[in-house]
């Protein structure tokens, strides 16, 4: 018999949501697969791409003992998306290149070497030490899963169509591994 499902909370990160630029989509499509997959949603929050918002919001998170956080956004090559600092800093880790990211770019974008490497996409394969990292299946950026004090951190990237493939391909099967069966 599986155990009660995760207490769930949905991050949104980008100014852009915040200022009523572009339309928060990917929460609303995140809640009804959750909801469908037997998961509880305690809350859904947009964040601007402020560090301090951000790890004000992600500390207060784990304090209500939330068991899992699924965000969208903040994950790509600009110096605005600042998710995986943010995270490694809650989770008091440092950030890494992870190498197997790396060589998933350099595969898929017959990258000979290392030197070849455009910075952005180094910037996207930087993560927290201590995540789990899952490979994009239609992007760049990965999905990381960060343990930070009894709640898991899920960050997905922003585009609608990369969150949805990740959330497939990755969040699905987390999810319903720790849900009651529906």
């Amino acid at each position: 018999m599986a155990a009660i499902a995760p207490m769930i909370e949905l991050y949104s990160v980008g100014t852009e949501l915040v200022y009523g630029r572009i339309q928060d989509s990917n929460s609303f499509w995140m809640a009804q697969q959750i909801v469908n997959l037997g998961g509880r949603i305690r809350r859904i929050t947009q964040l601007t791409d402020d560090p301090e918002d951000m790890k004000n919001a992600f500390a207060a998170t784990v304090a209500r003992g939330t068991d899992v956080v699924i965000m969208s956004g903040g994950l790509g090559p600009t110096p605005d998306d600042m998710t995986s600092a943010v995270l490694a800093d809650v989770a008091g880790t440092s950030l890494i290149v992870h190498e197997e990211v790396i060589a998933d770019f350099m595969e898929r974008r017959n990258i000979d070497s290392r030197e070849e490497m455009n910075p952005n996409l180094v910037r996207m394969a930087t993560v927290p030490a201590t995540a789990r990292v899952m490979l994009n299946p239609v992007g760049w950026a990965p999905c990381v899963a960060v343990p930070v004090n009894g709640t898991t951190f899920l960050a997905l990237p922003g585009p609608p169509r990369e969150m949805e493939a990740v959330f497939v391909r990755h969040v699905v099967p987390y999810i319903s591994e720790r849900s009651e069966e529906r």
